[in-house]
């Protein structure tokens, strides 16, 4: 008798693209990021939107927030107000913009409402001479 170990079938249907994960184990960290997209928001901010907040998924990562209107996922954003799963240069609708300063007073929204990447102070970018903005103690 060969042993056959068990495999675990994940399907996400993300608007019209059907994607099959495949694994041998699943633990509850690695069945929340997989079942990630198919979450809508549990947090209602208006007739129609809503948001779904994450902690980070990484050690170095930050807490974000899943906007969704009418349960499609618009954006995702940082606390820090840096895009999030590459949603760079989408703009924050104004009544989405507004709701989420008032529900999430702790994330840095971007003034100018439009997802960039995180701005970085010219004092410390590139880097001072002894690269301790970039470079973590050992």
């Amino acid at each position: 008798m060969t042993y056959k170990p068990h495999v675990y079938e994940y399907i996400l249907i993300i608007e019209e693209f059907v994607v099959h994960i495949y694994c041998n184990i699943i633990d509850d960290a690695t069945n929340n990021i997989l079942n990630e997209s198919k979450n809508k928001g549990s947090i209602s901010i208006n007739a129609i939107s809503s948001v779904e907040k994450h902690s980070p998924h990484t050690p170095k990562g930050q807490n974000h927030l899943h906007v969704y209107v009418k349960n499609n996922q618009i954006f995702s954003i940082n606390k820090d107000g840096s895009a999030h799963d590459g949603h760079h240069g989408i703009q924050i609708p104004n009544k989405i913009y507004h709701s989420l300063k008032t529900n999430f007073p702790d994330f840095n929204l971007p003034k100018n409402k439009i997802i960039e990447s995180i701005t970085v102070n010219n004092s410390e970018f590139p880097f001072n001479e002894d690269y301790s903005n970039i470079v973590e103690p050992l």
